[in-house]
């Protein structure tokens, strides 16, 4: 059961990855980024966003970097659920 729910956060995560890469390339660059969070977030929100994701400095954002980014950010936040409890 675990394993589903992981697969099944990951495909989640996989649909939100191919949502904001607009052309398909397997990267978000600055420029999706901007377009698809303009409304949520401020220029400087957006650097952050991507100099903290970015871990091969590269100046976009690659699957892997947002996976590990997203989930390892879910799995904090469950670990401090957990110790409220």
């Amino acid at each position: 059961m675990a394993t589903r729910a992981g697969d099944e956060e990951i495909q989640k995560q996989i649909k939100i990855f191919c949502s904001l890469d607009k052309n398909q390339d397997g990267y978000i660059t600055r420029k999706e980024l901007r377009a698809n969070m303009k409304d949520l977030l401020s220029s400087e929100e957006i650097n952050q966003i991507l100099k903290g994701v970015d871990t091969d400095k590269n100046g976009a954002i690659n699957y892997n970097e947002f996976i590990t980014a997203t989930l390892g950010k879910r799995t904090l936040l469950n670990k401090k659920r957990i110790m409220k409890a």
